[in-house]
């Protein structure tokens, strides 16, 4: 019983005790609870239920004595309402209502409310409580919770269950426009007490008469755009410096603890973003002029987040700084990254940008103290930590992103597009200087790379030994490139052991030679020799390979074990029961790729980028499903790398030999006599240990390319670059089975970034509870968007631990809650609009292909 109604009871039980018969007028229907629980010792209580005759019924009986009886009339009406009908009873007893002599009889509310708490909260607090009550705002019920609150704020603590400024003002902004709670505070007369409360806080005009929507909007500008001017050190532009805000230190950082925190709550993260970025267009703030150093502090507008990319991308323009790539990693996984995938692509887009002119500059420098042997260019592109192959991994990634960047409309993009062709020109640049270094440093050594592994001895040095140590599989991949082998290697080393070296590849570095270089006996001796319709092929071991029907006949044939031979698409997501049990059956597995060139020299490069980019996972993939159909040791190589970025402009073409043309490529020549030129390197077949005839091979010296009618202007190999000519070797080796239950120990869950699907980019957010204590790593996991079985997105970013090369993510526990998963958001790019109008969320294991979670009934509604 709170201490207000226990007064009350008090005061009738004195009454009754004093008088015997009280008739109680209730007029506002203050009491109507109470008296519905009410028991006093010896007393009856009476109700009137509409009727005065029912209740003349019910107590005439008690009326019958010499003297009145111990009785409460209750009427929940005015006395005057009653007509006069139990004026026997009010003339036998005393009457108890509002504004009734003496005090002790009078019911007002406010007067109760007075007489129970004025020793207990003092005047001040009592005389605010009373003026509430007066104005209709406070109940019985209400004064009875605000029995031991001090603050004199009643009506606040009653709406808001406290009188922290800063949670009032959460939730009064974030509310949604009809809710429970914004109702009653119209009912309840509220508007102006919360407008004043709020207005003392953070010293703003709130002027109720405008309306509680008015109020709102002007609460939410005034907080934000004073946690903003806090944020920037209070260094305005001059259109700005007019803008209200608050002054005083208190006010100052209640604003900005109103604004963090709505920011950071999940449950309010909505109603931030839809008010910010109304005060941002009220504000104009994107034409506002600010520094990078002002806006870092920064999260409160989404304006403030795109003009610091801007400003970014143009301070890379003048220079490359670590500290501004820093910036762009860490700022994906800020608030407006996660909220707005086009802000988180843009991010990973600059940081790869900034990586790549960084690294640019790192090999240019490190070039100028290399030794200029053919094999250390190799070893520095390709061994180490930093080795210069980094240079392409930049690259292909910036190239992704930028074409994959979904540009909102109005976007300023100028100082974006400047950088990315600022960067295109320092790749092509320092990978012109890394060719003609090498190719140089070939031909002046006689094209012979002691020490480095080359692509005809793969097969006798790396796959043969390792038939005797039980099942192998060969897996050949057409036009993989070593950087991309390389974090191919990275990311299959949580479950196998991995072994990558370089190997340099046959010449001309296409797929006819390349591919057969890496057959059986090849080492023995192999020879380019013409084929038909103008193309080559290597004959070894007497046998001429000149496409894959003839080098998987030869490989079978050769191995000199029972082999057996797939495609890679064959073992994904499982192979059939027949190809199971042949694989179960052989000692070596021969695996082969989509055969990519031709849809590369298409010239169709987004589908080109695409194929490319997802031979990665496949294999991946890949080599999971061979480990667990019993392959011991998997050997991964290629017959080609390739140049892939901006169309060669007239300046970069050259004339080529002439002579007897057996082949022309626009990066290599093979034939017969011919012109000599600077622009090219040339040389018997035999000084490339590919045969003793006559017939030689020009290939340019940098990244040039011979003219050559039709084709792609984008996409080439058959050359000596670094890029065409190393291939990866991988050596992969199961570590074992991965224990069991781990990923049961995970509850997962998945948060849509928006309730829709409106644009080709889509958030998810990604959580998840651990039951029991992990001693193993949590599994990388891949996000995928499915209408039925069909997939219809590709993962582009993470807030952390995307890997590149197979789209996957890695998922951490939190470093200071090993119980916690630390939430990591993925940006989804879709690929295809679905018919459907819901599509799911799937994410799997990204080793198993287990599903771990799933999200059903996402809506699309993308406007095309």
């Amino acid at each position: 019983m709170g201490k207000v109604t226990e007064y009350l009871i008090n005061l009738v039980a004195e009454q009754v005790r004093q008088n015997r018969l009280v008739v109680w007028f209730d007029p506002e229907h203050h009491y109507a609870d109470v008296v519905a629980g009410l028991e006093l010792p010896d007393t009856t209580i009476a109700r009137y239920g509409g009727s005065f005759f029912g209740l003349r019924r019910e107590i005439d009986a008690l009326l019958e004595g010499e003297g009145p009886p111990q009785l409460i009339v209750y009427v929940p009406m005015a006395e005057e309402g009653s007509n006069d009908a139990l004026v026997e009873l009010t003339a036998a007893g005393v009457v108890m209502k509002p504004g009734q002599n003496p005090w002790q009889r009078n019911t007002r509310l406010s007067v109760v409310a007075r007489g129970a708490l004025k020793s207990v909260l003092g005047e001040a607090t009592t005389a605010q409580l009373e003026k509430q009550v007066e104005a209709g705002q406070l109940s019985l019920n209400d004064l009875d919770r605000l029995a031991d609150d001090r603050s004199g704020k009643g009506i606040i603590t009653i709406l808001f269950g406290t009188v922290d400024p800063v949670q009032v003002a959460l939730s009064f902004l974030a509310a949604e426009p009809g809710s429970a709670l914004l109702r009653q505070v119209e009912e309840r007369n509220a508007l102006g007490d919360l407008a004043s409360f709020l207005g003392e806080a953070f010293e703003v005009e709130l002027i109720p008469d405008q309306g509680m929507g008015a109020c709102r909007a002007r609460l939410a500008r005034h907080v934000l755009f004073t946690a903003f001017a806090a944020d920037v050190r209070e260094e305005l532009p001059p259109e700005l410096v007019a803008v209200p805000r608050a002054r005083g230190e208190r006010a100052r950082l209640a604003c900005q603890a109103v604004a963090g925190t709505w920011r950071s709550r999940s449950d309010l993260r909505a109603s931030y973003v839809q008010s910010s970025r109304r005060v941002e267009e009220e504000l104009q703030l994107h034409d506002a002029p600010f520094s990078v150093e002002h806006l870092l502090g920064t999260e409160v507008f989404l304006a403030a987040e795109r003009m610091l990319q801007g400003l970014v991308e143009g301070q890379l323009l003048s220079g490359v700084d670590s500290r501004l790539i820093g910036t762009a990693r860490s700022r994906r996984a800020g608030f407006w990254a996660e909220q707005t995938p086009e802000v988180q692509a843009r991010w990973e887009l600059i940081a790869e940008i900034g990586s790549l002119l960084a690294e640019a500059a790192r090999v240019q420098s490190e070039m100028k103290t290399t030794d200029a042997q053919a094999a250390d260019v190799v070893r520095r592109y390709a061994a180490g930590d930093s080795p210069w192959c980094l240079l392409d991994t930049h690259h292909r990634r910036m190239e992704r992103l930028y074409q994959d960047l979904n540009f909102a409309a109005g976007e300023p993009l100028d100082t974006l597009e400047k950088l990315v062709y600022q960067a295109r020109r320092r790749y092509v640049e320092t990978s012109d200087d890394l060719a003609r270094r090498f190719v140089t440093a070939l031909r002046d050594c006689g094209f012979k790379t002691g020490g480095i592994l080359r692509q005809v001895d793969v097969f006798g040095s790396r796959v043969a030994q390792l038939v005797e140590q039980g099942r192998v599989a060969y897996v050949l991949v057409d036009a993989f490139r070593y950087e991309m082998a390389r974090e191919l290697a990275t990311s299959l080393s949580q479950g196998f052991e991995v072994e990558i070296e370089p190997a340099l590849a046959a010449v001309p570095t296409i797929t006819e030679i390349g591919m057969a270089a890496l057959m059986p006996r090849a080492d023995l001796g192999a020879a380019i020799v013409p084929a038909e319709k103008g193309r080559l092929a290597l004959k070894v071991a007497g046998a001429v390979l000149k496409d894959r029907p003839s080098r998987v006949r030869f490989f079978c044939e050769t191995a000199g074990v029972p082999a057996f031979e797939a495609k890679l698409e064959d073992l994904i997501p499982r192979p059939g029961k027949k190809a199971r049990e042949a694989i179960e059956r052989s000692s070596v597995v021969l695996v082969t790729s989509q055969e990519i060139d031709e849809i590369c020299e298409s010239g169709n490069v987004l589908l080109a980028r695409r194929v490319m980019e997802d031979i990665p996972h496949l294999v991946h993939k890949a080599c999971h499903v061979l480990a667990d159909l019993g392959v011991e040791n998997m050997v991964i190589a290629a017959d080609h790398g390739y140049l892939f970025g901006e169309v060669m402009d007239s300046d970069m073409k050259i004339e080529p030999p002439g002579g007897e043309t057996l082949d022309l490529h626009r990066r290599a020549w093979v034939g017969r006599g011919g012109s000599f030129s600077s622009a090219f390197v040339r040389a018997r077949v035999e000084d490339f240990g590919l045969g003793d005839g006559d017939l030689e091979i020009a290939v340019p010296v940098g990244l040039g390319v011979f003219r050559v009618p039709g084709g792609s202007l984008a996409y080439f190999h058959g050359g000596l670059s670094l890029q065409e000519a190393v291939i990866p070797v991988i050596r992969v080796k199961p570590k074992g089975r991965r224990p069991a239950g781990i990923e049961g120990d995970v509850k997962w869950r998945l948060v849509p970034g928006s309730k829709k699907i409106t644009t080709r980019f889509f958030s998810v957010h990604v959580q998840g509870q651990v039951a029991t204590l992990l001693e193993a790593s949590l599994p990388r996991v891949r996000l995928e968007v499915r209408a039925g079985k069909e997939v219809l997105s590709t993962p582009v970013s993470a807030s952390y631990g995307f890997e590149d090369a197979t789209r996957s993510v890695e998922m951490r526990t939190m470093s200071d809650d090993a119980y916690k998963v630390e939430p990591n958001t993925v940006t989804l790019m879709l690929n295809k609009v679905p018919a459907q109008k819901t599509v799911a969320v799937h994410m799997t294991d990204a080793a198993s292909g287990r599903e771990l979670a799933r999200l059903e009934d996402v809506e699309v509604a993308i406007a095309i």
